[in-house]
């Protein structure tokens, strides 16, 4: 079992926070429904599962914490360039804190699970200018100390009220746990700082995408990377800013799946035609990869009812870009378009082959919390790990995929922008 269970998880909370583009749960509905009709349409009430966990670890939380921190170190939007920041401790004892902040490993847990999980995380805040990274205040450097630690560290957080549950759901960050302002903040262990974290952090003349692509480079993954870039710790000196945390989750799925785009660019093309598949919290994934130059599309269709879905049928939005990269952000899509390419990309750097690759993501009622992209970034890692099918042309693999989807062969290819030229196009090796 990956984290201990919350089944029996009751209600308490009364906010919803559902940060993103919108939701199909209204106020109106909700006094009508209180959580026994779906009236807005979705598999369970959003309201009370978010807030399931709260229960027993509300009658223990105090205004005094001290704990290991994962490290967790959280960055707000609100309000740039003066923002909220500060960093996260135990509500209750756990035996393994890293776990709480690591989404690497969360793979299998439930929606549930990962509400109850991150329920167990307390977080600071303090308001603080963006440009503070700069030149940081002594507390900022041990907020920094801590970022950068690949073990918990034991931290000492003293609030100023008992913190409040009000867990918020992002499209792109995972859900946050209870929160109060910060009133003073004690590094008690010693961070372990890695060497290669320490070199690149240190270097004041490295621009922040080059200090971004050397520690993955180095062996960091994502999720610590981000944090790090987050803390203002990444950049020129005089350049240096805190960047809030949903912002640096992005930008380093970018910058990364821009750097192993280099390197794919310079490798000899797949040969033959592979088919992936996994399936995650309902979310479903085909990702097709053909032979070519490096081209990337990524396709996600909205089941009525789900998070982001209208309707009764399937809302398909899609981003896609060409060999040489793009040069606009993936507005339709967001965080999730970026790391599902940077999963692919990871996967055909290990298979030694650049290729041309479509992803379609289908997201059904089941997944009726948002949880963060690190959903889709091990969703699609994990069906990259797998043996994929294989196949002699994409008119086979997609009549291989189309059946596992409830979109619609059609809808998909009218939709893409790679199946319709590869499937209508004729290509010039074609009159020879």
């Amino acid at each position: 079992m990956i984290v201990d269970r919350q089944d029996d998880l009751r209600s308490i909370g009364k906010d919803l926070k559902v940060d993103g583009q919108g939701t199909e749960v209204r106020r109106e509905l909700c006094l009508r429904c209180k959580g026994g009709k779906l009236l807005c349409g979705k598999s369970r009430c959003p309201i009370t599962a978010q807030a399931s966990a709260q229960s027993d670890i509300a009658r223990k939380l105090s205004k005094d914490i001290a704990s290991p921190s994962p490290p967790g170190f959280f960055v707000g939007w609100k309000g740039y360039p003066k923002v909220s920041l500060g960093p996260m401790g135990l509500a209750v004892p756990h035996e393994d804190p890293s776990f709480l902040d690591d989404p690497a490993r969360w793979y299998g847990a439930t929606i549930q699970e990962v509400v109850g999980f991150r329920s167990l995380l307390v977080r600071s805040r303090e308001s603080v200018d963006i440009h503070a990274a700069r030149d940081p205040p002594a507390t900022l450097r041990d907020y920094q100390d801590l970022v950068l630690s690949s073990r918990p560290v034991d931290v000492e957080l003293h609030l100023r009220q008992v913190p409040r549950f009000h867990i918020a759901f992002s499209a792109i960050a995972q859900p946050m746990g209870p929160s109060a302002e910060l009133k003073s903040f004690d590094l008690v262990g010693n961070p372990a700082v890695p060497r290669a974290a320490d070199k690149v952090t240190g270097d004041t003349d490295l621009r922040a995408e080059e200090g971004v692509a050397n520690l993955f480079d180095a062996g960091m993954d994502v999720y610590h990377v981000q944090k790090v870039l987050s803390a203002g710790l990444l950049g020129r000196g005089k350049d240096r800013t805190l960047v809030p945390t949903r912002w640096a989750i992005t930008a380093t799925d970018d910058i990364v799946g821009r750097d192993l785009a280099d390197r794919l660019r310079d490798l000899p093309e797949l040969d033959e035609v592979l088919l992936f598949s996994n399936e995650y919290m309902g979310n479903h994934y085909e990702i097709i990869l053909m032979p070519g130059p490096l081209e990337f599309e990524h396709l996600e269709s909205w089941e009525g009812g789900s998070v982001w879905g209208a309707g009764d049928g399937w809302t398909v939005v899609q981003e896609y870009e060409p060999t040489e990269g793009r040069t606009s952000y993936a507005a339709k899509q967001g965080g999730g378009y970026y790391a599902a390419r940077l999963a692919v990309y990871e996967a055909l750097v290990r298979m030694g082959r650049q290729a041309v690759a479509v992803a379609l993501r289908e997201i059904d009622k089941t997944y009726y919390l948002p949880v963060g992209v690190w959903e889709v970034r091990e969703n699609v890692r994990r069906a990259m790990q797998d043996e994929p099918e294989r196949f002699p042309d994409l008119k086979a693999a997609l009549a291989a995929a189309a059946p596992r989807t409830g979109t619609g062969l059609k809808r998909w290819v009218s939709e893409s922008s790679i199946l319709k030229n590869r499937l209508y196009q004729r290509r010039l090796t074609s009159f020879f």
